[in-house]
């Protein structure tokens, strides 16, 4: 691996129909939107296990025992997602890593299964900024959010106070870190898929997402 004091974490759900996607059930309905979740956790798990840049395993909210996860032979084991909300499952998930003793852990990515652009140029690109000493860089999402962000240790702010799934994530947390001394720096942004008309990009892929 390239950076083997690196670890990323794969946050996905456990592909229950129904629970997945939900706000593309009523576009698609419930089996495309499970199939599509299903998809797009692959490409990433596979983008990222292919890039050999650093030690990864899925944090999974639900059974992380689930086939979707555990067929990563290559990845670590799979783990679960721990809080009341998505702020306290990051920190509790990011914690995990920095402290696993079976992994010399001295940086953590988290990144989205449901960003299909997401590729290994900007997973590496973050760990090089990571490298050079800043604290958490991010790529931004375009709904104002972010697919990715990275760190060199826990920053409670990070994850603290942030009105998760809303356009103002990526500003809120930014003005939190700038306020606590923390070092930051934002990549380009990418798209996710989210709403309906999220769907429309994905005929953009390239190689295309079979789903």
């Amino acid at each position: 691996m390239k950076y083997p004091h690196a670890q990323v974490l794969i946050f996905a759900k456990q592909p229950i129909s129904g629970a997945v996607k939900t706000r593309l059930i009523p576009a698609i309905g419930v089996d495309a939107a499970t199939r599509l979740h299903c998809a797009m956790t692959r490409r990433v798990g596979s983008m990222v296990s292919a890039s050999a840049l650093a030690a990864f395993r899925f944090a999974v909210a639900g059974d992380a025992r689930d086939a979707l996860f555990t067929e990563f032979q290559q990845g670590l084991t799979p783990i679960c997602q721990v809080g009341e909300d998505l702020g306290e499952r990051m920190r509790n998930a990011a914690k995990q890593a920095f402290d696993d003793k079976r992994v010399q852990t001295e940086v953590v990515i988290l990144i989205g299964a449901d960003c299909p652009t997401l590729g290994t140029n900007h997973l590496e690109e973050a760990l090089r900024v990571l490298e050079s000493g800043v604290e958490v860089v991010f790529v931004p999402a375009e709904d104002g959010g972010y697919v990715l962000v990275g760190m060199r240790r826990v920053v409670d702010e990070l994850f603290q106070d942030i009105a998760w799934g809303t356009s103002e994530v990526l500003s809120m947390s930014l003005k939190k870190l700038s306020e606590a001394g923390v070092s930051t720096q934002c990549l380009a942004p990418l798209w996710d898929v989210d709403t309906a008309e999220d769907l429309l990009k994905l005929a953009s892929l390239e190689p295309p997402l079979c789903w």
